[in-house]
């Protein structure tokens, strides 16, 4: 993978991770200690109506300079000047829409596996295989 699909996918995994702590954040249930899932505002919203309803909230709070240092930090990928990576987050946090974060396959399978991609509250836990039945 190259650095700016790497790049990409970074700040994608990070729109989604930013806009689904926004939901919790909006989740009264959640301030209150609600227990039910029924109560919690955030438990009705898909990944995608999670994006489309806060993107516009987070696009405005994220650092790309701070986000691009961490990536550097991560991944220690340099083919373009730094300011051209920046240049090109900004672009691609001002431009994109929820749409086009959530069907872009900025994260694809191979993005995906890279454990650094997702910082540990947006990183999901790998299901068990199935186990196999006894006849």
């Amino acid at each position: 993978m190259d650095s700016l699909q790497a790049w990409l996918a970074f700040l994608t995994a990070e729109i989604v991770d930013k806009c689904s702590q926004q939901l919790l954040k909006d989740c009264p249930a959640c301030v209150d200690g609600l227990k039910s899932p029924l109560l919690h505002y955030h438990n009705h919203f898909n990944l995608h109506e999670t994006i489309k309803k806060n993107m516009s909230v987070i696009e405005s709070d994220l650092n790309i300079q701070e986000l691009f240092n961490k990536f550097t930090i991560k991944f220690e990928l340099f083919e373009l000047p730094e300011m051209e990576y920046v240049n090109i987050g900004q672009y691609f946090v001002r431009f994109s829409s929820p749409d086009a974060i959530y069907y872009g396959k900025y994260i694809t399978a191979e993005s995906d596996h890279m454990d650094t991609l997702y910082t540990d509250k947006a990183k999901q836990p790998s299901p068990e295989p199935p186990k196999k039945r006894k006849k």
